[in-house]
């Protein structure tokens, strides 16, 4: 069996229904896309949102809806990343279980 050729269309509308995250709930790809997004945010951006919010509880429910779109892989990921204690004390509030 051939398989066509991938057109730069076909994966400029691959790409956009990544970024967009269609269909996230079923879709491996657009899963670890988001996975990515929220990692990265914990790793880069956690420390300035809170440090600008100065709202604990407003950062608690943030880190908790971003977590809960999170697989239980991009969840296991986020907890190595190193983060001080307050930080980490704020993502062990957010988590899943700690509601």
């Amino acid at each position: 069996m051939q398989q066509r050729p991938i057109r730069g269309s076909d994966i400029a509308e691959r790409a956009a229904s990544i970024v967009s995250k269609t269909d996230l709930a079923s879709d491996p790809e657009v899963q670890v896309f988001e996975d990515a997004v929220v990692l990265t945010f914990l790793q880069t951006q956690l420390a300035i949102t809170a440090a600008t919010l100065l709202d604990d509880i407003k950062m608690v429910d943030i880190v908790s809806k971003s977590l809960a779109k999170m697989s239980a892989a991009g969840r296991r990921a986020a907890e190595t990343i190193d983060l001080t204690p307050s930080l980490a004390d704020l993502v062990d509030r957010a988590r899943p279980e700690s509601t």
